[in-house]
């Protein structure tokens, strides 16, 4: 396949067009058609019907690239659409410069659900296909310039001379918007075909391309006589308008680049990764982390309330739950301020529930809880199964939240107990267990305590221990 979409090139109208980069995203990714089901474009209307200044959190950077294509008004509108859907589904993705121009990319050759399924298996792939926060994106940077030096030293000697530095935080500031030469400056034709191997290949063949692109502005490049008289910003500024200008006039074919891309030798995924490690552990030591941010959730449809924790948090759970429940919004079956203190009414709530999410909030306002991946009914089946007290599977954990407010979770290895769920053989028990002594609830759910426990290799979860409940919420969450 990847030799197929690196020679073939089809043009911009061509009929598998109609077809080719949903089959792409299909490969290996069993939830498109969940994906692609769960959009409802008219949730996404806007009251304004021009697309203008999109307000999403991950395209608030300044290196964010806002191309449209030139799709219509209608277009416009369906792009404007699911860039809010996006926003509103992953509310932990806080920088993604690349999404708007590949959305609109899609939206040439697919249906609005069809983008919105594509763009997510690009998101749950994304350490393969786009750099999610500015400290990675940075890093990246570098790792061109290191790419370039390795595999094209004289198109470096030649950067090297216009900036007038050897210094390579100047050389890679010059080249911070190399994304843009192939987003922005590309012609139509040239960049879906770049597009076609990106799909398949990932991020590589993007670098891959801005070498190239590079060395074609190399061959071509004419000094310029008052060079010399420049400050170094000003040569990096008239670099960046000149590159721009030299990959918009190239005239190489689409064949011809990416030939000339896919020739550079020894372009191995393991180096670029370890550039991209040198250079993040060199920039976050000094400058610090990015604004801490949760990893990408494979895709959720919309996120449950709460009345015990945040919608921030809430979006830290549905992050953390197993991508299979992550398709459809957990729906709350027990409140203790509503359904009262009584173990009786917990079992007649949340038995039938094939999996459960609990909140517990503390008289100290302290916050824990679990994901338990088997109906609580189980516990009346143990003494048949002969597996003892315990039940339940290796996808439950505990969490609780930490000073900051964010979610600590522990789950469960292969090499740990298996103590997840537990309560009396009885059909009204009055104690509940979770991950042994992780969270333990007895005295018709007003008391508990927590241990360290060897299933989930969790610490105590609250300080000191014991705990009174002051709230509890139980979640039913849907495969």
């Amino acid at each position: 396949i990847k030799k197929v979409l690196r020679k073939t090139n089809w043009p911009i109208g061509h009929r598998i067009r109609a077809n080719l980069w949903q089959e792409i995203c299909k490969l290996n990714n069993p939830d498109f058609n969940a994906y692609k089901v769960s959009y409802e474009s008219d949730g996404w209307e806007e009251n304004v019907g021009h697309f203008s200044k999109p307000k999403a959190r991950f395209l608030q950077s300044s290196d964010t690239i806002h191309e449209c294509y030139e799709l219509n008004a209608d277009g416009l509108k369906a792009l404007h659409r699911l860039i809010r859907a996006v926003d509103a589904t992953v509310p932990t993705l806080n920088y993604a410069p690349l999404i708007q121009p590949i959305l609109a990319l899609c939206l040439h050759y697919m249906s609005e659900d069809d983008a919105y399924a594509c763009v997510f298996w690009i998101l749950k792939n994304h350490s393969n296909y786009m750099k999610c926060s500015a400290l990675a994106s940075k890093a990246t940077t570098y790792t061109l310039l290191a790419l370039v030096k390795v595999h094209k030293a004289a198109v470096y000697k030649t950067l090297r001379n216009w900036i007038g530095s050897s210094d390579e935080n100047i050389l890679a500031s010059a080249l911070q918007s190399w994304p843009r030469w192939i987003f922005c400056a590309l012609s139509f034709e040239h960049l879906i075909c770049v597009i076609d191997c990106y799909l398949y290949e990932g991020s590589k063949v993007l670098m891959r391309v801005a070498i190239t692109l590079l060395n074609i502005w190399h061959k071509n490049i004419k000094m310029p006589d008052d060079l010399t008289d420049k400050t170094c910003q000003e040569r990096i500024d008239l670099f960046a308008e000149r590159i721009v200008q030299s990959v918009k006039h190239q005239n190489i074919s689409v064949t011809a680049l990416l030939e000339a891309a896919i020739k550079i030798r020894n372009f191995s995924g393991t180096k670029i990764t370890r550039f991209q490690d040198k250079y993040e552990k060199m920039i976050l030591k000094s400058e610090g982390p990015d604004l801490p941010m949760v990893d990408l959730p494979a895709m959720y449809i919309k996120p449950f309330i709460s009345s015990i924790i945040s919608s921030e948090t809430v979006f830290q759970l549905m992050c953390y739950l197993p991508e299979k429940y992550q398709l459809k919004t957990p729906m709350l079956i027990y409140h203790l301020c509503d359904d009262g203190t009584s173990f009786y009414r917990l079992w007649t709530k949340i038995d039938e529930a094939e999996s459960t999410l609990l909140i517990i909030k503390t008289d100290k306002s302290e916050v824990l809880g679990a994901f338990c991946d088997e109906p609580w009914g189980n516990r009346i089946k143990t003494r048949e199964r002969g597996n003892g007290k315990y039940f339940g599977g290796g996808l439950s954990f505990v969490w609780n939240l930490d000073d900051n407010n964010q979610v600590n979770k522990y789950d469960w290895k292969e090499s740990q107990a298996e103590c997840f769920m537990a309560a009396p053989y009885s059909r009204e028990p009055t104690v509940l267990m979770i991950g042994g002594n992780a969270i333990y609830i007895v005295d018709e759910l007003i008391k508990g305590s927590s241990l360290p426990g060897k299933t989930f290799q969790n610490p105590e979860l609250v300080k000191g221990g014991t705990f009174k409940i002051d709230d509890m919420e139980v979640f039913q969450v849907f495969e």
